[in-house]
């Protein structure tokens, strides 16, 4: 698998986030993520990136847990961009998104 979720927990500021997600994705898969805004999309992308560290239950990227593995093997697969993010020099988008490409 190259990606899988297995009864994920999320707790963000003492406030469960996610509850029981599991999924699983194949190399060359795509997958589209809908839902109403607070439903936790973001906060699961995170955690697939290893930004957030589940409560319960286990994540895996490219057969490791991306919230202990080196960075720079995470970035070699997967580059993230919140929301809301201030730019302090004028990048073009696609500036932006070759950045993330750097590991």
């Amino acid at each position: 698998m190259w990606l899988q979720l297995s009864e994920v927990d999320v707790e963000l500021g003492g406030r469960s986030v996610l509850r029981g997600v599991s999924a699983a994705v194949s190399a060359g898969e795509l997958v589209v993520i809908v839902g109403p805004n607070g439903a936790g999309k973001s906060t699961l992308v995170r955690a697939l990136a290893g930004l957030v560290v589940p409560s319960r239950g286990s994540v895996r990227a490219f057969g490791n847990d991306p919230a202990r593995s080196d960075r720079r093997v995470i970035a070699r697969h997967v580059a993230y961009l919140p929301q809301q993010y201030d730019l302090a020099f004028p990048f073009i988008v696609e500036e932006v998104v070759l950045l993330g490409r750097y590991s």
